[in-house]
C-alpha cells in the first residue's frame, strides 16, 4: 500500500468530516484560537498520525535471554 500521508489524510476528512469539524470546533473553543488556527495543526497531526512508522516495533528487535 503506497499511500501518502496527505491522500490518507484527505480520504479520512471525506469520511469523517463531521466527526473532524467537532474536533476542530472542540479545539477552538479550549485553546481559545479560530478554527483557521486550529485546522493546520490538526492536518499536520493526522499527517503524523497515518504515517507509518519507520522505527521497528519492540517485539522485532527484543531477544530472550535466559
Amino acid at each position: 500500500m503506497n499511500t501518502q500521508p496527505k491522500s490518507v489524510v484527505s480520504d479520512l476528512e471525506q469520511a469523517h468530516s463531521q466527526d473532524i469539524e467537532t474536533i476542530t470546533l472542540l479545539l477552538a473553543k479550549i485553546s481559545n484560537r479560530t478554527p483557521e488556527e486550529i485546522k493546520p495543526h490538526l492536518d499536520t497531526m493526522l499527517e503524523r498520525l497515518v504515517q507509518p512508522s519507520r522505527e521497528r516495533p519492540f517485539y522485532e528487535s527484543a531477544t530472550m535471554r535466559d
